[in-house]
């Protein structure tokens, strides 16, 4: 869910040289904190938290799981390198995915089918 996180994202106050990867800085002393860093929360908190939450979750996590189970995921990688562009929300850029049918799947359920 890219919302409004971006900017406390790559705060260098809160993570020095925020745009490289290092895991490793989780792990010393001086990482942030959980009191420190502000909470992503895209249902909200509180007694005024989104009603629709859990079921928000468990329609995204069952499309995921449909499409996960007919095609197979493929990166796209003909428009360049992934990035990101920053407007109200932030969104990935050239960040392509090419779907291709599970045939393989679709003979397995044939087959269990004429054995029964």
């Amino acid at each position: 869910m890219p919302l409004m996180t971006h900017a406390s994202d790559v705060d260098d106050h809160k993570y020095p040289d925020p745009g490289a990867f290092e895991p490793d800085r989780w792990l010393s002393p001086s990482a942030p904190q959980p009191n420190d860093a502000s909470p992503f929360l895209p249902f909200g908190g509180g007694p005024r938290f989104c009603p629709g939450r859990n079921l928000a979750l468990i329609e995204v996590t069952m499309v995921v799981a449909m499409v996960c189970r007919h095609f197979v995921l493929e990166a796209d990688t003909t428009s360049g390198p992934v990035g990101e562009r920053v407007t109200f929300a932030m969104m990935p850029t050239n960040l392509g995915i090419r779907l291709h049918p599970a045939e393989h799947r679709r003979l397995d359920r044939r087959n269990a089918g004429a054995h029964t």
